[in-house]
């Protein structure tokens, strides 16, 4: 231990030793080892005390010793710790069926990934600040096993991002969610803007907007909203040669895929035939540079705008007319739309500057018939009363990408290696399942589902952002043998009734 040094950490007005030993790693690179001491009692002398050693003494020299310094005047009150937060996550958490499955993905390392899951959904803050957190928070109560040091980190994301790990955890997680007959998935991709010097990355054109990205795609249960299932790619694949791949990977998992809903960016022939032989439904907006797209607006823009045809959704008033069309060679619904805010704006935008253009007044006068109008193709025969909410279900992957960026962690990635950003991924897919988990549960549907018959549409009062901030505030103070939790607060209460936790005001130390 000649080169192994003593590091101190404070949390809470309280300092903490560890000690480091310095070790070169596969790639050459200088890391440090570290190694809990305990909490600092008496620095000069050398002096820490932890759970499993009581007060003791610890020099690099002479390694533990029993501290004979019965004089010591150690402060009963241990920790003063942020509480709530962590607490119910956990709590709610492990009352779901898939909490068991994820402790198991690296059993050894359980204390590890669930402190660090939490520290996303809670923090979001770079990994090298996940020991400090841990050390100001419950979690290093709950998860006394955690080894959240920067280098730690990234040695445990190449391991969560191993291959066959993560086909055990996927084998076992898709079982709870089997194929019915008309639930189905959502299926849509994003950009992973990031600098990263691997194959992954590359230059992507989307919508004129060019950047160095990867690209992630995402399956959500459509019934549910659970995320089901992820895969990267290369940046530079473009979606449309992405679908038949996430499908053939799924049925590997025993889910077989007979409902998807997705945006124009998936349609094409190579997707649609398949898709239409082998008996898969789908629900998807046609490309409007298509001949095909034109056609139909041509044949069905005139005298569009009638009682017949108006529909009410979310506050929006849309014109919708049902029609047959040919598409590769199969007769499938089509259901011209037109939404009519958006119509009289992209109007005004484009006559902004259109005059100024070489255009003639018919050729502009065909270029106004499209705007604000889209298509949505499928095999299906529901009204057109029906088909803009069932479209529309696909936002709900849209906002998973939000809270994947705003509250999991999603972007920017900070790995530089495939099997660290594999781990990172399958990091912020987790932490998706908690923060769905805990949305479900604040958003009444669960007791709405369990009332038989009822059509109840109770406004939301929470989310998951009034949760954490709530919560937060929430504090308990750490002794010997005893937490004492602070008092809560009517919000609390509140929120821990809907989520079906129970805030003690003392938890026994084991």
């Amino acid at each position: 231990m000649a080169n192994s040094f003593i590091h101190y950490t404070k949390s809470n007005n309280s300092k903490y030793g560890y000690l480091y030993t310095p070790r070169r790693d596969s790639n050459g690179n200088k890391v440090n080892d570290p190694v809990y001491i305990g909490k600092v009692i008496d620095e000069a002398n050398n002096l820490y005390k932890n759970k499993e050693r009581g007060v003791f003494k610890y020099t690099i020299e002479n390694g533990y010793e029993s501290a004979d310094y019965t004089e010591i005047n150690v402060v009963e009150e241990n920790l003063i710790l942020d509480f709530g937060d962590v607490f119910v996550f956990d709590e709610v958490f492990k009352k779901s069926q898939f909490y068991e499955i994820v402790k198991s993905i690296l059993p050894n390392e359980a204390d590890t990934l669930l402190a660090l899951m939490y520290y996303k959904i809670l923090g979001n803050n770079a990994n090298v600040h996940a020991e400090e957190w841990w050390n100001g928070s419950y979690a290093r109560i709950l998860f006394p096993n955690a080894k959240l040091e920067s280098q730690r980190i990234s040695e445990f994301l190449a391991r969560l991002g191993d291959e066959k790990i993560q086909r055990e955890f996927f084998k076992r997680y898709l079982q709870f969610f089997p194929d019915e007959k008309g639930d189905g998935v959502l299926i849509d991709s994003m950009g992973l803007a990031n600098k990263i010097d691997t194959y992954l990355t590359a230059v992507n054109n989307h919508c004129g907007n060019i950047s160095n990205e990867m690209r992630l795609i995402l399956i959500l249960d459509r019934k549910t909203r659970m995320p089901l299932f992820f895969r990267y790619i290369q940046g530079n694949i473009v979606d449309v040669s992405t679908l038949t791949g996430t499908i053939e990977e799924l049925k590997q998992f025993g889910v077989s895929i007979c409902f998807a809903i997705m945006d124009a960016g998936y349609f094409s022939e190579q997707n649609i035939t398949p898709l239409l032989e082998s008996g898969i439904s789908f629900v998807m907006r046609m490309k409007s540079n298509l001949n095909t797209y034109k056609a139909i607006l041509h044949k069905n823009a005139e005298n569009f705008e009638t009682a017949e045809n108006a529909v009410i959704f979310n506050n929006r008033l849309l014109y919708v007319k049902k029609v047959q069309t040919e598409l590769y060679g199969h007769t499938v619904n089509a259901y011209v739309c037109m939404d009519y805010d958006r119509r009289y704006k992209e109007k005004y935008e484009y006559m902004l500057t259109a005059k100024e253009e070489d255009k003639t007044d018919a050729e502009i006068d065909e270029e106004l018939k499209g705007k604000g109008m889209f298509v949505i193709i499928t095999p299906e025969d529901v009204t057109k009363d029906e088909i803009l909410p069932l479209y529309y279900t696909r936002q709900e992957i849209e906002q998973y990408f939000d809270v994947g960026n705003n509250l999991a962690g999603l972007t920017p990635i900070r790995v530089h290696k495939e099997e660290g950003i594999r781990g990172h991924l399958m990091l912020v897919f987790l932490v998706s399942i908690v923060l769905v988990t805990i949305e479900y549960l604040l958003s009444g549907e669960s007791k709405k589902n369990s009332r038989k018959g009822s059509k109840s549409k109770a406004k939301k009062k929470y989310n998951k952002k009034d949760c954490m901030v709530n919560f937060r505030n929430l504090k308990c103070k750490v002794y010997d043998e005893v937490v004492l939790v602070k008092e809560t607060t009517r919000k609390m209460n509140e929120i821990a009734k809907i989520l079906g936790v129970d805030i003690p005001t003392k938890i026994i130390l084991q």
